[in-house]
């Protein structure tokens, strides 16, 4: 199928953010991205026109268009930093007597407050591929570490994603 038979099969409007831009401009986008190297922006585009579509056959070329910047840029990396404000690292209480079921309990060592600003750092790879049934698979992994002067609060964190559509 030729780019005009498939900007001609995409011309209806679709909503994007606070401004509507026709399927046809989306495909459009798509195109200038994919041809400008930006692999990211032009899945970007044809995600929302797959999503939208409401034709079969217009579908499995936006598949198609999908599937070629997806091999054009099957990874993404990304890395977070973030400041972790906490007001009371010492995890002490205000209160000096607690009244339970099992009783009466009064705290005799409790420490002062103390605020302090801990760190997070972070870093994410993911790998995105193309099912033969035109749906895309994306898995990953992220690592983050938490730290703070407090030693005990410190922490590193994984996660794996794992998703499709």
């Amino acid at each position: 199928m030729t780019i005009v038979a498939l900007t001609a099969l995409v011309g209806a409007t679709t909503a994007f953010g606070d401004q509507s831009i026709s399927r046809a401009q989306r495909f459009a986008q798509a195109q200038v991205a994919y041809q400008t190297g930006q692999y990211g922006a032009a899945k970007h585009h044809l995600r929302i026109l797959k999503r939208s579509s409401r034709d079969a056959d217009e579908l499995k070329h936006l598949q198609a268009a999908f599937g070629t910047a997806l091999a054009a840029s099957p990874w993404s990396f990304g890395l977070n930093a973030s400041f972790l404000p906490s007001t009371n690292i010492n995890k002490t209480s205000s209160n000096e007597v607690f009244h339970t079921p099992l009783g009466t309990f009064q705290i005799t060592d409790g420490g002062a407050e103390k605020s302090v600003v801990g760190l997070r750092l972070g870093a994410r790879a993911t790998h995105e591929t193309m099912l033969p049934n035109g749906v895309a698979l994306s898995y990953g992994l992220e690592i983050n570490r938490s730290q703070f002067s407090a030693k005990r609060l410190n922490r590193t964190d994984g996660s794996v994603s794992l998703s499709w559509g």
